[in-house]
């Protein structure tokens, strides 16, 4: 699958539990465990909104800070469908060969592409756990953000993103060994 591709086809699946997110859920708590819901949300609404500014060229510090507070409000589905729609846009725009200046150092496009998808499906999982509402990725896209965060995952672990690695059984479906890696434990 292309990385255009994945991330879209991330962001629909996560985008099949919005109906499921309500204001009086805000306050429940998420695998993620420093974050309550709305927390999460917010996160996933600030990353999608970082996507066209990196994919145009800009720095963190060009940036600055005008991503920074309550993203969601009281409307997530709002704010879902509109970070949504402009980070879709930017990466259907991108050249995948691009270098995008992340925090972490210079990168090609490509590998962000890939790398959002990754946290947009694996925290679509974790609202959905919150909410209480199924999410079955599908063997493709797990398998793709599996290939993803597997090289990197000591460096994801080393920085206090990801939880330790669970064991589960060789013959495991792929959103399972992709939950394992991430330190969840599939249901």
């Amino acid at each position: 699958m292309d990385p255009k591709t994945f991330f879209k086809n991330a962001i629909d699946k996560t985008s099949g539990i919005v109906p499921c997110v309500s204001n009086d859920k805000f306050n429940l708590s998420t695998p993620c465990s420093d974050w309550d819901l709305k927390q999460l949300l917010n996160h996933l609404v600030n990353e999608l909104l970082w996507v066209p500014e990196l994919l145009d060229g800009k720095t963190i510090e060009e940036v600055g800070s005008k991503l920074d507070g309550d993203l969601v409000g009281s409307d997530f589905a709002e704010a879902w469908e509109s970070a949504t729609k402009a980070a879709i846009k930017a990466v259907e725009a991108c050249d995948l060969q691009m270098i995008v200046h992340l925090s972490y150092g210079d990168m090609p496009a490509e590998h962000y592409v890939k790398e959002m998808a990754s946290d947009v499906l694996i925290h679509g999982w974790d609202v959905a756990q919150s909410v209480q509402c199924s999410m079955i990725m599908g063997d493709d896209l797990a398998e793709q953000a599996y290939r993803q965060l597997e090289p990197h995952i000591q460096d994801y672990r080393d920085g206090g993103f990801v939880g330790p690695e669970i064991d589960v059984p060789n013959d495991a479906d792929m959103q399972t060994k992709l939950l394992a890696i991430v330190g969840r434990k599939g249901v």
